[in-house]
């Protein structure tokens, strides 16, 4: 989520992305942390008021980030491609392939 909302902007002081995920600094500060120490992002002293920080996007995540969003686009058009049939089909199905493995299992465990 973090990510997202610091994708959308600029630069964003922390107390805004705080605000907008409705977070406690302490509680995103680490968060923040991990995704500065992984190159995701950048985080530097505002040059109006040196006590909050201004996060940005690293400039290597950017490519990243869309590489990822098309992977995620790609999934959900596969995944529609299969919602033509309806959910209850789907998990009658997924009950009887169970049912064959688990059969399937008992006899091989039979013939050991």
């Amino acid at each position: 989520m973090v990510l997202i909302v610091v994708r959308n902007e600029e630069q964003i002081p922390l107390s805004t992305i705080c605000s907008k995920l409705d977070l406690a600094n302490n509680t995103l500060t680490p968060v923040i942390q991990k995704l500065v120490d992984k190159k995701w992002l950048s985080k530097k002293r505002s040059a109006k008021d040196s006590r909050c920080l201004e996060i940005s996007l690293d400039r290597n995540s950017f490519k990243t980030l869309k590489d990822i969003r098309n992977k995620v686009w790609l999934t959900q058009q596969m995944f529609s491609k299969l919602a033509k049939q309806s959910i209850e089909e789907l998990i009658e199905q997924h009950h009887k392939l169970n049912s064959e493995l688990i059969e399937i299992s008992e006899k091989l465990a039979e013939k050991l």
